[in-house]
């Protein structure tokens, strides 16, 4: 799989196009692709995808309607299990089931009870 979602979705905020991160929290990184965002092909096109093969991990604007598999992302001191590590401060885990854009809060928010912690 080339491409993975990032839960970064497209929002219109007084007629100004934002991008948000689904989990609420800032954004004040970004890695866009030369000439992305480009709003390329109609009104679905409010997800990004990471391509992590060929581009460095570049961002690209995509309709939330492509499958693609999802990184996951959560605040380890929210774990209710105790965790071995105390130098994370969040933890990501690739979830290799395609899903459409829709999908990715919903699932994300499933899994974060049982997610292995990367050190």
């Amino acid at each position: 799989m080339r491409s993975i979602w990032i839960a970064l979705r497209r929002a219109s905020v007084d007629n100004h196009t934002i991008w948000k991160w689904s989990d609420g929290s800032p954004f004040v990184y970004e890695n866009w692709q030369l000439f992305q965002p480009n709003d390329c092909c109609g009104d679905d096109v409010t997800c990004a995808k990471m391509n992590w093969l060929l581009l460095s991990g570049a961002w690209f604007d995509t309709s939330c309607l492509e499958k693609l598999g999802v990184v996951c992302k959560y605040d380890p001191s929210m774990r209710t299990v105790p965790i071995t590590t105390t130098e994370a401060n969040s933890v990501l885990r690739e979830n290799p089931n395609p899903l459409d854009g829709e999908s990715i809060k919903f699932t994300c928010d499933a899994v974060t009870q049982n997610l292995a912690v990367l050190r």
